[in-house]
């Protein structure tokens, strides 16, 4: 029988409704139903507070690797009840990215979690830290086909598998690829070798983005999705048959 894996913020939650939650003098929102109003930041002020919050980015997946802002964390807002609990900072204040003003199912969902040191928000968007001219970066992607076609050659390449055990059971693995759950990568980064290209693989490619912005966060650069994830890979055949 497999352990259940619960994430972090549990255990928090427990004392929180065992002992009453602490009172804090910067905390957003303390009354049951009550949703606060989060100040919109400008681009130059929202620079100045990230040195000491954590960035939260509930953009898509999609436009997260097209442009982000660098060392920002990427969490879907349509994936925050799956992995906020698991990464998001209990002690540290977060700032909110997204394409407008965060919806009031996002403020919910964190503060559900406990999660009430939320700080402010992008004023603009994401939109206006690019007319601001502040710095960005992205992350690459890869297809199948061109995953296939780097395996099939001399390579450093490492694979990091994201996914769960069960996934990998089902639909089966890329041999040699390094096994790490997403929910238990900041815990064993030490076993990716730096130096090499790292491919992040997942079931779809959202969960590999996740991977991503937290690898980036940690000091890796040399950065791929494989888009479609295993998904993908499973449509073609790799290698590819000769003609």
């Amino acid at each position: 029988m497999r352990r259940l894996e619960y994430p972090p913020y549990f255990s928090r939650m427990e004392r929180w409704n065992l002992n009453g939650a602490p009172s804090r003098s910067n905390a957003r929102g303390q009354v049951l139903g009550y949703l606060p109003m989060l100040p919109p930041l400008s681009p130059a002020y929202f620079t100045g507070m990230q040195e000491e919050a954590l960035v939260l980015d509930l953009r898509s997946p999609l436009s997260y690797c097209a442009a982000h802002i660098p060392g920002s964390l990427s969490i879907w807002e349509d994936r925050l009840t799956s992995f906020a609990g698991w990464f998001l900072p209990e002690d540290r204040p977060i700032l909110l990215v997204s394409d407008g003003i965060p919806s009031q199912e996002v403020l919910l969902t964190l503060l559900r979690m406990g999660f009430d040191r939320l700080s402010g928000y992008l004023q603009g968007g994401f939109l206006a830290w690019q007319m601001a001219g502040l710095p960005t970066t992205r992350i690459a992607g890869i297809s199948a086909a061109d995953l296939c076609a780097v395996l099939d050659s001399p390579t450093n390449a490492i694979i990091v598998d994201v996914r769960n055990q069960e996934e990998r059971e089902r639909d089966g693995v890329i041999l040699e690829s390094l096994h790490i759950p997403l929910v238990e990568l900041p815990g064993r980064l030490e076993e990716i070798l730096r130096g090499g290209q790292l491919f992040l693989l997942c079931g779809s490619g959202v969960r590999s983005v996740i991977a991503a912005s937290l690898l980036e966060r940690a000091g890796w650069h040399d950065l791929a999705v494989v888009q479609g994830g295993m998904t993908a890979w499973n449509s073609q055949i790799c290698p590819p048959p000769h003609e």
